[in-house]
């Protein structure tokens, strides 16, 4: 195997642990990845605003890849500079898809860069996106404002459903072979609705061309379906010990678990050549 020389590394169930924070030992392991020369990405299906700031709060020298791979960053904002941008088709394909998430009555979640759209169902609880609550987007309610959103360039769809119903799988079956989209998941309540061709793995290839690193250079670490693209990419994929069966057979490696700083483990044990016990 070749020497790593790029680190890929989710947030949720990966960087962060169960209490939405980065542990000091993954932040410090990133750091020394970076001094080693080693490229770090942080790979999120969040927004860019939301990624910089964990990023930046933890001091961690890193490229970029939010929005599942729709926007790439050769830094934190506010001083990162965008290398690539993927927004949604502005047709009628994305008022198709609003059509079918509205129909099965999920609770709907459009972004654009700094705002997001939410289109929520009778009975929904009342909510209001943490990307708002922290100031770092403006939120906008309703269909109409989230019609005129998709129309001008979502970056991505987020739709919920809020009892185990049938109507996230119906919703998928229903968009299953809708062209100019590709469809995700970070979570087993949600489906996650992107540009065609625009994913981890397409993140990771885009970057890596940029840097000059081949596939079989890179470490990729995370836990879940949107994932999958980029640990398949990864000649390092490695699953967290909290990730999913399907994710843990695909991977060449397992670390711990999230709680258990795992990813600095994993960047110690094969990136940075350490023993680990």
């Amino acid at each position: 195997m070749k020497p790593i020389r790029m680190i890929a590394v989710d947030m949720d169930g990966t960087l962060l642990d169960s209490s939405q924070q980065i542990p000091k030992e993954n932040a410090q392991a990133l750091i020394e990845a970076a001094r080693a020369g080693i490229a770090v990405v942080i790979c999120s299906g969040r927004m860019v605003e939301d990624v910089s700031r964990f990023a930046r709060e933890s001091d961690i020298p890193c490229m970029i890849a939010s929005g599942n791979g729709a926007r790439l960053l050769d830094a934190p904002l506010p001083g990162g500079r965008i290398i690539a941008r993927h927004d949604m088709p502005t047709d009628g394909t994305i008022q198709h898809v609003l059509d079918v998430l509205l129909e099965e009555g999920l609770i709907v979640n459009g972004f654009r860069d700094g705002e997001v759209y939410t289109v929520r169902p009778a009975g929904a609880p009342q909510w209001q996106h943490h990307l708002a609550r922290r100031k770092l987007a403006r939120i906008f309610y309703g269909e109409e404002p989230m019609r005129r959103a998709a129309q001008a360039g979502l970056i991505k769809i987020v739709a919920v459903q809020m009892k185990a119903d049938g109507s996230l799988a119906r919703a998928r079956e229903r968009l299953r072979d809708v062209a100019g989209i590709e469809t995700t998941s970070s979570w087993t309540d949600n489906i996650e609705i992107m540009p065609a061709g625009v994913d981890k793995g397409s993140a990771l290839r885009e970057l890596g061309a940029y840097l000059g690193i081949a596939p079989e250079e890179i470490m990729a670490i995370g836990d879940q379906e949107n994932d999958r693209p980029m640990l398949q990419l990864a000649g390092h994929s490695t699953a967290m010990g909290n990730a999913t069966d399907e994710i843990k057979a695909l991977c060449r490696h397992q670390t711990r678990t999230n709680d258990e700083a795992g990813v600095a483990w994993a960047v110690h044990r094969w990136a940075l050549g350490e023993e680990r016990a």
